[in-house]
C-alpha cells in the first residue's frame, strides 16, 4: 500500500473509497471540493486497486494538485477494508464515509458537524437523500431520483431552511454519507472487516453496537445529499445485501423488528412534510409534489391491502394455531399414557430380566452339579474296569490252581 499527497491540520477526514466509474467519482470530488473547507477537512481517497486505469490516473491528479491525500490499495480490500485504513489515518479526528456516487450540496459538512456536536452522546449522523432507505425523500423507504426541477442545491436550500438544526433520532446509520464521531470509534473500534468485508451491513452493525453502549444514531434533518446508487458494488450489490443482512439477523435477531418499528412509526415524516410544504410554494412544484403524494398514497394503500390480507391469514394462521394446540395437547396426554405404558414395560423387563438372571445362575448351579456327576460317574467306571480286570486276574489266578498237580493231589487226598 502507498500514500501520496498533502497532511493538513484538519478535524474531519472526508473518507472517500473508489473503485469503478470515473464520471460518477468525477462527479463526486468535483462536489466535495467544491463545498468543503479545506482548512477544517481532509479529504482521503482511497484508490480500492481499481480495475479502471483512467479512475486511478484522476485521483493522483488530485493528489498531485495537493487537494486530496491518496491511498492506494495494492490489491482489493473491499469497502470496509478501505474505510477502516482510512478511519485510521486521523487518530484524533471524527470520519465521514462518503460513498464515490454521491454529490454534496454547500454548507454539507458544517451541517453534519453541528448536528454531532449537538450532543455529547451522538455516535453517527446521517442525511437525507433520494436514496437512503428510512432517510429517503421524496419516497420514504423508496429510491428515486432529485424531484422534477429541483437541482440539488435547490432542494438541499429546503431542507436548510424547513428544518434547520433539527436532528431525529435512528435504528441505524445509512452508509451513503455518514458523519461518525471519534470518540465513538475510540469506543467502539472500527468496522467488523472479517463479517463484511466487502460492504453492506457495516455500519448497520457498527450502529447496533453503538446503541448498545448507549450511543445515539441520528439524522441530520437540515441536509440533503444526492446518492446515486448502486455505483459501489455494481451487480454484486444483491448479493452482498443479502449476505450482510444474514450477518445482522444472526447478531441481532430483533434487528428486523428494530427497523420495522421505525417505519411503522415514522418519525421522520414531519420533517419530510415540512420540505413538502415549502415546494408547493415553488413554480411547478404543486403537481411534481401532488404526484409524489399520490405515489405515496398508491404504496400506502397496497401496503393496506398486504396488511388486510396478512391480517386475514394471520387470522387463519391464528386458527390453525389454536388446532394445531389442540392436537399438541392431545398428543402429550398420548405421550404422557405412552410414557407410563413404556415405563410398566421397562419395569416388567426388569423384573423378567431378574428372573432370567436367576433362572440362568440356577443353570450355572446346575450345569456345575452335572459336571461334578459326569466326573464322579467317569471315575466310577474307571474303578469298575480295575475292579473286572482283578477280578479277570484272579480267576485265570484260580484257574492255574485248579490246573496244578498239587490242587489235583491235594484234592485226591481228600477223597
Amino acid at each position: 500500500m502507498s500514500a501520496t499527497g498533502i497532511e493538513r491540520a484538519a478535524l474531519v477526514d472526508i473518507i472517500v473509497p473508489v473503485y469503478r466509474n470515473l464520471a460518477v467519482t468525477q462527479r463526486c470530488l468535483e462536489s466535495v471540493l467544491a463545498h468543503t473547507p479545506l482548512d477544517r477537512a481532509r479529504i482521503i481517497v482511497i484508490d480500492d486497486a481499481s480495475p479502471e486505469p483512467a479512475l486511478s490516473d484522476y485521483c493522483l491528479q488530485l493528489a498531485d494538485q495537493g487537494v486530496v491525500t491518496l491511498l492506494v490499495n495494492e490489491t482489493n480490500c473491499g469497502f470496509v477494508g478501505a474505510v477502516n485504513r482510512g478511519m485510521q489515518e486521523g487518530a484524533e479526528r471524527d470520519v465521514v464515509l462518503l460513498n464515490s456516487d454521491t454529490q454534496v450540496p454547500p454548507g454539507w459538512l458544517q451541517r453534519l458537524e453541528r448536528c454531532a456536536v449537538s450532543a455529547g452522546s451522538i455516535a453517527t449522523v446521517t442525511p437525507f437523500s433520494n436514496n437512503a432507505t428510512i432517510c429517503s425523500y421524496p419516497l420514504f423507504c423508496q429510491s428515486a431520483g432529485l424531484p422534477e426541477g429541483l437541482s440539488l442545491e435547490a432542494l438541499d436550500a429546503l431542507f436548510a431552511e424547513a428544518n434547520a438544526a433539527q436532528v431525529c433520532d435512528l435504528p441505524t446509520a445509512v452508509g451513503f454519507c455518514v458523519y461518525i464521531t471519534r470518540a465513538a470509534l475510540d469506543t467502539l473500534g472500527l468496522f467488523d472487516e472479517d463479517a463484511f468485508g466487502r460492504g453492506y451491513g457495516e455500519e448497520n452493525d457498527f450502529s447496533r453496537r453503538a446503541a448498545s453502549r448507549g450511543w445515539r444514531n441520528v439524522l441530520c434533518a437540515d441536509l440533503f445529499v444526492y446518492h446515486q446508487g448502486g455505483a459501489s458494488f455494481g451487480a454484486d450489490s444483491s448479493a452482498l445485501m443479502a449476505a450482510g443482512n444474514t450477518q445482522l439477523q444472526e447478531r441481532y435477531p430483533d434487528y428486523a423488528d428494530v427497523i420495522a418499528d421505525f417505519v411503522a412509526e415514522d418519525p421522520v415524516s414531519e420533517l419530510r412534510c415540512r420540505v413538502d410544504e415549502r415546494r408547493l410554494a415553488l413554480p411547478g412544484q404543486a403537481m411534481v409534489v401532488s404526484r409524489e403524494w399520490r405515489h405515496e398514497r398508491e404504496r400506502l394503500q397496497r401496503l393496506a391491502v398486504e396488511r388486510r390480507e396478512l391480517e386475514v391469514l394471520c387470522g387463519t394462521l391464528g386458527t390453525e394455531i389454536r388446532h394445531l394446540r389442540v392436537s399438541i395437547d392431545e398428543l402429550s396426554q398420548q405421550r404422557s399414557q405412552y410414557d407410563q405404558r413404556c415405563r410398566e414395560y421397562d419395569e416388567r423387563c426388569a423384573r423378567y430380566q431378574a428372573l432370567l438372571d436367576e433362572a440362568r445362575e440356577q443353570l450355572a448351579i446346575t450345569d456345575r452339579g452335572l459336571a461334578d456327576l459326569q466326573a464322579n460317574h467317569r471315575e466310577s467306571l474307571r474303578t469298575a474296569e480295575q475292579l473286572a480286570a482283578e477280578l479277570d486276574q484272579a480267576r485265570e489266578t484260580l484257574q492255574q490252581i485248579y490246573s496244578s498237580r498239587v490242587w489235583r493231589y491235594s484234592t485226591w487226598l481228600r477223597r
